[in-house]
């Protein structure tokens, strides 16, 4: 049974190239292949999930390649196979018609499922980064897909968020495993355990953290998630926010659980990431007309809610499994949410070829499917009772307030109305495509699409399915079945059971209703009453991208990379004349000092009388001195005292030991003979 985890990892590698052979003869038998390749998998991770916990395989390839099966691994593997067999059902018709380079997407679109598989099953470090940088290259395709500049353009800044965040992970994981001797999660989690200071491992959890985070969408690092979703195709994005984003969050859950569990200042600077990305991510999606890039914001923020939960977990210690049990909870909800709406926008884009709400209002009337894929969508990411964001969210914020309690800090109860407010403007966006789609006057665009018949059994299967996840999930006891092992993964021990229907739980889901209408009003309603449409209220020159990093990476940095060049190149043969003057005189400064001052010292501590010289007026710093004393105390004579006593010191430091300088020299040399055996035999 051991086997079939390796299986489940290397299995779409190798249907890749078949289907991609098969593609080149029979367009629908590829598609078909690749819908089978999918079920398959999913099959194999359901039998993978009912392995006992914490059961692994490990099999030396390149070094080692270590995975597990526990609870959260399983689970997620079952989710990951899922969202890949629903988006390939949709897939075959959406790119039935005016696309090209569909065989191209099939054979990557296996790779980067197998390679999902390696890193959510990954038992270490080292594994997890040999399939995150895989999947990085080859869901870079995914982006590019329709090769028009506004897709390569995204594609390009994807991929270097990637490659950057791969190589700052890779430095991370190499200070790492300096420190320990190993990248596996059980070890180090037993081995930081021990440390009281956890100081030393800031900087390597620090480049792990950036490396994870570019992939999961954080802030700061945020710039490609919603450039990438409206360009890419819309099964392509479902997978981009459900399951690649997650696995840039099973990195940052991976390295604060192993490394910083209880460490209440790594949770703290967690948090605040988290808050920040969460609130940014929903006033962005708010602010936006495009139905992707709405969907793609909304992305960000909900990982924003995952990693408050993955942050109060570290911070709170052994006290922390509601916040664990929330994050995983919230984390599993998101891919389902995101799974259903990006395949619904899908079947809007596929129908009109458009994403701007101006264009594609009124396409959802009489179409209740579609309706109802909406509509449980944006309950469940506003958190509203009956639907699974609400369990999750509930978990979350309760959470916060026990943080609140603990520290009583000020901060944290803003921190909680943060959140709340979010919750607010997720339900007032969600809202915002709702009317848009389903009360709106269809546009002229709408009107001239004449096709009966919007989509297919397939996709229609794939939305359906996917929706009626969503108020299943929404059911405690199912909650509590699915969360049973996964927990330990985010550092809880026990699934905990709080009272979701509670009057306090309750009046936070009325808070998120007022606040949703007041955001609605403020930010949809308004503006649209002046103009008459929709439009993209988010000013240009908040654009990181545009106004930061590229201007940073591309202008900035290479000018004063080439002058710190030319600077260099010059160097040598200037330096090369000045070092025996600058070394020579440093040296003989440096070893005269010690011999002045012991002389000064055994002249005056000592009382031993100098020997008497001529006059002489001394340097020009002794009479500036003196003329300035002169000025002062309106006493004449006191240019030649100064001078005198200028000599005299000059005289005195001048007397070198000739014995102590000597000493002083061997003892510089044997430390640089120290030195150079160190850097040659150590």
């Amino acid at each position: 049974m051991n086997a079939m985890i390796p299986l489940l990892v290397f299995f779409p590698f190798l249907a890749a190239p078949l289907s991609y052979l098969i593609g080149k003869r029979s367009r629908d038998s590829r598609n078909f292949f690749v819908i089978a390749v999918s079920a398959v998998a999913l099959a194999f991770a359901l039998a993978v999930w009912h392995l006992e916990s914490g059961e692994s395989f490990e099999t030396v390839l390149a070094g080692g390649l270590s995975f597990r099966a526990d609870g959260f691994r399983g689970l997620y593997s079952v989710v990951i196979a899922l969202m890949w067999f629903m988006t390939s059902l949709l897939s075959r018709e959406y790119f039935s018609e005016h696309y090209r380079n569909r065989n191209r997407y099939y054979f990557f679109l296996l790779l980067t499922l197998g390679a999902s598989f390696g890193v959510f099953l990954s038992a270490d470090f080292f594994t997890a980064f040999v399939f995150f940088e895989i999947l990085s290259f080859t869901s870079f395709v995914w982006v590019i897909q329709d090769e028009t500049p506004g897709a390569d353009r995204a594609a390009k800044t994807y991929l270097a968020v990637a490659v950057i965040g791969g190589l700052v992970l890779f430095m991370g994981l190499a200070l790492l495993y300096h420190r320990f001797g190993t990248l596996d999660f059980g070890e180090l989690r037993k081995l930081a355990l021990t440390m009281t200071d956890k100081s030393e491992l800031y900087p390597a959890g620090l480049m792990i953290l950036f490396g994870f985070g570019a992939k999961a969408g954080l802030f700061p690092l945020h710039v490609w998630l919603p450039k990438a979703h409206p360009v890419a195709p819309a099964p392509a994005s479902a997978l981009l926010s459900g399951a690649l984003t997650k696995i840039g969050i099973y990195g940052v859950t991976a390295v604060t659980v192993s490394l910083f569990m209880g460490d209440r200042k790594w949770g703290s600077m967690l948090f605040c990431v988290a808050l920040i990305t969460l609130f940014l991510g929903a006033l962005m999606a708010i602010c936006s007309n495009n139905l992707k890039k709405i969907l793609a914001c909304s992305s960000m923020s909900q990982i924003g809610f995952v990693t408050v939960g993955i942050a109060l977990s570290a911070a709170l210690g052994a006290e922390g499994d509601l916040a664990a049990a929330g994050a995983v909870w919230h984390m599993l909800n998101h891919s389902i949410l995101k799974l259903t709406l990006f395949m619904a926008a899908g079947v809007v884009y596929m129908n009109l070829h458009a994403l701007s709400l101006n264009d594609v209002r009124g396409f959802g009337r009489k179409k209740p499917l579609l309706a109802m894929a909406f509509a449980f969508g944006g309950l469940g990411l506003g958190g509203i009772p009956l639907w699974n964001g609400y369990l999750s969210k509930t978990m979350l914020h309760e959470a916060i307030t026990e943080f609140a309690s603990v520290t009583g800090s000020f901060w944290v109860h803003a921190a909680e109305w943060i959140f709340m407010l979010t919750g607010g403007l997720t339900l007032a966006y969600m809202t915002k495509i709702f009317v848009c789609l389903f009360f709106e006057e269809p546009s002229e665009l709408v009107r001239k699409a004449e096709k009966r018949k919007y989509m297919n059994f397939l996709s229609s299967l794939a939305i359906a399915v996917s929706a009626i996840l969503i108020p299943v999930m929404g059911i405690p006891a199912v909650m509590r079945y699915f969360m049973r092992n996964a927990i330990i993964f985010a550092g809880g021990s026990r699934t905990p059971s709080p009272a979701f229907f509670s009057w306090e739980a309750l009046s936070g889901a009325l808070i998120t209703l007022i606040v949703a209408s007041a955001a609605y009003a403020l930010f949809v309603w308004l503006p649209r009453r002046k103009t008459g449409e929709y439009r993209d209220l988010w000013p240009k020159r908040l654009d990181l991208e545009n106004e930061v990093y590229r201007p940073l990476l591309l202008t900035i940095l290479p000018k004063a990379g080439g002058l710190l060049a030319r600077a260099l190149a010059l160097i040598p043969e200037k330096l090369f004349d000045a070092l025996p003057l600058i070394f020579g005189a440093a040296a003989r400064v440096t070893s005269e000092i010690p011999d002045r001052l012991f002389l000064f010292t055994r002249k005056t501590a000592l009382r031993e009388a100098p020997a008497r010289t001529a006059f002489h007026r001394g340097t020009a710093l002794s009479e500036t001195a003196g003329k300035v004393a002169e000025k002062v105390t309106h006493r004449k004579g006191l240019v030649t005292a100064f001078g005198r006593v200028g000599m005299r010191l000059r005289e005195e430091f001048s007397e070198v030991s000739s014995s102590f300088s000597f000493a002083l020299l061997l003892a510089a040399l044997g430390l640089t003979a120290m030195l150079v055996g160190l850097l040659l035999f150590g």
